[in-house]
């Protein structure tokens, strides 16, 4: 995230690759793992995807790239959270982009 909040934002691709490939958590492992993840899901929407298609298509900046990225730091969300334990808190599923 350190490199996420100076600019790099290759770091994010790195992040999320990471967190697909991680097995079996402890708690608290899942705890941080989960909150880096949200983090880099915030950085992609405010950084990258803010305004929406109509807003970002037309100055080619890979809108489609990070929307993807983003649904795949989801999925890896669900993964190391573990979804069949209590909801992570805060989360507002009707927050959902679907």
């Amino acid at each position: 995230m350190y490199c996420l909040e100076h600019g790099v934002g290759e770091a994010a691709e790195s992040l999320v690759t990471n967190a697909e490939g991680m097995g079996q958590l402890s708690e608290g492992d899942s705890k941080i793992a989960a909150k880096a993840i949200r983090d880099v899901m915030e950085y992609i929407e405010v950084s990258h995807l803010r305004g929406g298609v109509a807003a970002h298509m037309a100055k080619e900046d890979k809108y489609t790239v990070w929307k993807a990225l983003q649904a795949r730091a989801g999925r890896a969300l669900l993964k190391v959270h573990k979804p069949g334990a209590a909801p992570i808190p805060g989360f507002d599923d009707t927050d959902l982009d679907l």
